[in-house]
């Protein structure tokens, strides 16, 4: 009985890598939902975790993309804190994550910290500086900008692009290669933005920031895909016999579409 499903599966395989390559451009992208049939994982390459950290423009980027829904992808935030929380409450979190989840090969980690205390530059600064040759030296760490405010806002965060240089800075003057600048503030003062209060962001402006995020990252660190298990709804895995697929993530954008590639 074994065997007869084993050879199956073998026949599903060959006939599935003849068929996909005529597959229409509709068969290639699939949005990860509730409804999604969920496809047994092949691990090719490298498989990469990506943790968000910050204040509440995090939460709230998290509330508008929903990335801790996503393969691999983790938020470690808290509304209104700032370097405090982040030592006593965040680090030991993301920590946590990054001991349990061993089967991660590599980290990529994007800090969106100070905002609410932005004369804490220094203290974050020599925070990182540490993390990097100590838990997190195996780790890719963006730092990412404190992005514009507007409104009623601006006379109280005028500091931001004195926090902003010193962060560049500090990634620039590092030899190591592990750690990056994520520019966001620059690409928001250039599309433009909105808010809700001065400080919080639109839907809109979330999935332009994290757009931006996902480039900063393409960019950077030449991702051509990342490994992870495959969601892909029903109507496609029926058409594709049984839903036996071996497939790559080649990106992902702001509403969680992922380009597939089959193999």
């Amino acid at each position: 009985m074994r065997r007869n499903l084993f050879i199956r599966y073998i026949l599903s395989l060959i006939m599935l890598a003849m068929i996909l390559p005529f597959a229409s451009s509709d068969a290639i992208c699939a949005k990860v939902n509730k409804k999604a049939v969920i496809v047994p994982p092949y691990w090719e390459e490298a498989r990469t975790g990506y943790i968000f950290t910050g204040d509440s423009r995090i939460r709230r980027l998290n509330l508008t993309i929903g990335m801790d829904e996503l393969c691999d992808t983790w938020v470690v935030c808290k509304s209104g804190m700032g370097y405090n929380w982040f030592i006593k409450e965040g680090l030991p979190q993301i920590n946590r994550i990054m001991e349990k989840e061993d089967y991660i090969d590599e980290w990529i980690i994007i800090s969106g910290w100070g905002v609410n205390d932005l004369w804490n530059i220094d203290t974050y600064i020599n925070k990182y500086d540490s993390l990097i040759k100590t838990k997190w030296k195996k780790c890719r760490l963006y730092l990412m900008s404190v992005n514009p405010v507007n409104g009623n806002m601006t006379g109280k965060y005028r500091s931001i692009p004195y926090f902003n240089n010193k962060l560049k800075k500090f990634t620039e003057g590092r030899k190591r290669k592990n750690i990056y600048y994520a520019d966001t503030y620059s690409a928001m003062k250039k599309k433009g933005f909105a808010t809700i209060d001065g400080l919080h962001y639109t839907e809109e402006t979330n999935r332009f920031i994290y757009k931006s995020i996902n480039n900063i990252l393409n960019d950077n660190y030449k991702i051509s895909y990342k490994s992870c298990p495959i969601a892909i709804p029903k109507e496609y895995t029926d058409s594709l016999m049984s839903g036996s697929v071996f497939a790559k993530i080649i990106r992902f954008n702001e509403e969680g579409v992922y380009a597939l590639s089959y193999q």
